[in-house]
């Protein structure tokens, strides 16, 4: 006897833990016009196995669907003739509750509406697998956008790179010329001192501003700079007088 039960126990075991796990969701919606008024009665259908037909008579329907890749269709007449459709494609892929609101327009497909279509499941698949390939159409598309970018800029900083240092050389040069001519600047400054002090002792060691510059080609600023930088060397010594100024060598 117990033998008998245990058999009996270990056949409901086997017979349940052969059966799939069948999961199930649950798809509704309202059925729209163009104009998003509601509109009824509408035929829809879903070509699951069998195909599922429901007619949403007060403008909502629901369906019970298993995982798997389908086409939602909708269809809505008018006294008598076909006024509006509706069809996409939907994915099932987990259990739940979804909503899928339908709106309808008033275009249709070029077969009989009402016509039962066969659908091959397989072929559906990999339909999907093909729209997933070409997912990575844009991907590749923005990456490239990215490198080329990315290469664009690094050429820029190169470029800028190159011409810093050219800008860099020329500074440098510029420095250099500047250096140069300063000691030119100085060396003639130099000889311009002593052509003044050579003025001044020609003259007995006592003349004016103003008969210096008639030996020597010079502005008037100019020669009271170089007057200023001999008495600040203490070769000489300018003495106001009246609107001039006598210069008269340092002891």
């Amino acid at each position: 006897m117990k033998k008998s039960r245990w058999v009996q126990i270990s056949f409901i075991a086997v017979v349940l833990f052969a059966v799939p796990l069948v999961y199930s969701a649950t798809l509704s919606g309202t059925t729209y016009d163009i104009g998003l008024s509601k509109i009824s009665p509408v035929r829809v259908e879903i070509n699951t196995t069998p195909k599922q037909v429901v007619i949403a008579r007060d403008g909502t329907y629901s369906l019970s669907l298993p995982p798997g890749f389908y086409s939602l269709k909708a269809f809505y007449s008018k006294d008598g003739a076909p006024a509006a459709f509706y069809q996409e494609n939907i994915s099932i892929l987990r259990e739940g509750d979804f909503t899928v609101d339908l709106v309808l327009f008033p275009s249709f497909p070029d077969e009989d509406l009402f016509e039962t279509i066969a659908v091959n499941p397989e072929e559906e698949i990999q339909d999907v697998k093909n729209i997933g390939w070409l997912w990575l159409i844009p991907v590749i598309v923005i990456i490239l956008i990215e490198f080329l970018i990315w290469s664009k800029r690094r050429n820029g900083f190169k470029k800028n790179l190159e011409e810093d240092s050219k800008q860099g050389n020329l500074g440098k040069s510029s420095l250099r010329e500047a250096a140069n001519n300063k000691e030119e600047n100085l060396n003639a400054g130099d000889g311009l001192l002593q052509q003044v002090l050579s003025i001044i002792q020609k003259e007995g060691g006592r003349t004016t501003q103003k008969e210096i510059r008639k030996h020597i080609p010079l502005s008037e600023a100019k020669v009271s700079l170089i007057l200023t930088e001999l008495e600040h060397e203490g070769k000489i010594k300018k003495i106001k007088k009246g609107r001039g100024n006598v210069v008269v060598l340092g002891k």
